[in-house]
């Protein structure tokens, strides 16, 4: 590819693949979970497994990377005018990214004791 935008774009819209496999994940925990104990515990297991850590990693670096680059693009379809003059990207993106920042911290603070 020859323009670098493009490519990142491509990239973005390949995380979405990583994102929908983990939701796959969590539907069948979700199953496993309406299931018998037995089938619950293989599945956590099996969740436990080195392979399938090594996915969760990958799916959350994808996921965040996938979520930054949406809160960067709600400038560019999303044109807000004020007094005349366009809302510069920043401030539209801004709180975006603090509520994103905020949620990752109170869920940081759940998950770690």
């Amino acid at each position: 590819m020859r323009r670098p935008r493009y490519c990142m774009v491509f990239v973005r819209e390949v995380t979405a693949i990583f994102v929908v496999a983990y939701v796959i994940v969590l539907l069948s925990l979700v199953v496993s979970v309406g299931g018998d104990p037995e089938s619950y515990e293989a599945f956590r297991d099996f969740l436990a497994s080195p392979g399938m850590l090594v996915f969760g990693v990958i799916t959350l670096l994808f996921t965040l990377f996938h979520s930054v680059t949406f809160i960067s693009l709600i400038p560019r379809g999303m044109a807000v005018w004020r007094n005349g003059k366009r809302v510069p990207a920043s401030t539209i993106a801004g709180p975006g990214f603090v509520v994103f920042a905020a949620v990752v911290a109170v869920v940081l603070l759940v998950l770690l004791p």
